[in-house]
């Protein structure tokens, strides 16, 4: 992560589900990340928690994939 910030486990998690988000959207990556304004590294990065998901960018992605932003929230 920038900044020296570590990955952890809560970023993993938001990671997955935006993965299989995605997955049952029917997008690719690549899709994603265009629809998004994005380059695809950073929709991967997002995916495996590398990189921490913005709120703005969370309620751009519940938009896309017509889902609700808490279902990008893990259970804790």
């Amino acid at each position: 992560m920038r900044g020296g910030e570590t990955v952890t486990e809560h970023d993993r998690q938001v990671g997955r589900l935006l993965a299989e988000a995605r997955k049952k959207a029917g997008l690719s990556q690549v899709e994603a990340a265009r629809r998004m304004g994005f380059a695809q590294s950073r929709v991967g990065k997002l995916e495996i928690g590398t990189r921490r998901l913005l709120f703005s960018e969370a309620i751009g992605f519940a938009r896309m994939y017509e889902i609700a932003l808490s279902d990008l929230a893990p259970a804790d």
